[in-house]
C-alpha cells in the first residue's frame, strides 16, 4: 500500500500510474541503490515521487512495492535519453 499525501488515502501500489523509473547508486557505495519513480494517485490524480531502496540492501517493503507497481507508461529510451 502507498499513502497519498494529498488525499490521505492508501491505495495498492498496482493502482498507481507510473512514469519512467530512474535508478541511482551512491557515490561512495555502489550498493547504496535507490529507485526514483514519478507516480500518480489513482484516487485524486495528485502527482508525486516515490524514492525506494533498490537491490540487495533494500528493505523488503520497498522490494514488494517495486514488484507490485504497474509497468511505466513512458519507459526511458534505450540510450538513456528522453523517449
Amino acid at each position: 500500500m502507498i499513502a497519498c499525501l494529498t488525499c490521505r488515502q492508501e491505495n495498492p501500489a498496482s493502482g498507481f500510474k507510473l512514469g519512467a523509473m530512474r535508478r541511482t547508486e551512491g557515490a561512495s557505495d555502489p550498493d547504496d541503490m535507490l529507485a526514483v519513480l514519478p507516480v500518480t494517485c489513482p484516487k485524486c490524480g495528485a502527482r508525486g515521487t516515490l524514492v525506494l531502496g533498490f537491490g540487495p540492501e533494500a528493505p523488503i517493503e520497498d522490494s514488494e512495492i517495486l514488484a507490485a507497481l504497474p509497468p511505466a507508461e513512458h519507459p526511458p529510451a534505450p540510450d538513456g535519453g528522453a523517449g
